[in-house]
């Protein structure tokens, strides 16, 4: 008969080899399963990555629409304002701001108080 302290040495033992193997037996699935995922992991960040790409996009290209259509309405009003000038108001500049201004306190539905020093002009005469 062995002594009770040989006997558990040699279960502890025997325990220690059973751990060990079923850690081996689990490190190939544990190894496979880390690595599937990894590649969600990295599908996961592709994914993202084209979603901000594509959302970046869409507002680069409605951002370039808005400036292209602001831009085409001040070119259109300058054209109208240069054929003002030419056609009607003799080429005159000092005309021409005379008329904005005329305009713009025309439009104005509220009280509009003007501080112009003298000898500004807020009409011109052409002969």
């Amino acid at each position: 008969m062995r002594p009770d302290s040989y006997e558990k040495v040699i279960r502890t033992k025997e325990a220690a080899k059973e751990n060990i193997k079923v850690a081996e037996n689990e490190r190939p699935r544990l190894l496979v399963e880390a690595k599937s995922d990894r590649e969600e992991a990295i599908k996961q960040a592709q994914i993202t990555i084209q979603r901000a790409e594509s959302e970046a996009r869409v507002l680069l290209t409605k951002a370039n629409a808005e400036a292209s259509s602001i831009r085409a309405a001040y070119e259109a009003e300058s054209a109208a304002f240069q054929k003002l000038k030419s056609e009607t108001l003799s080429n005159s500049v000092a005309g021409l701001l005379s008329y904005l201004g005329v305009r713009l306190i025309a439009e104005n539905n509220n009280t509009v108080n003007l501080a112009i020093d003298a000898p500004a002009k807020t009409k011109y005469t052409y002969t």
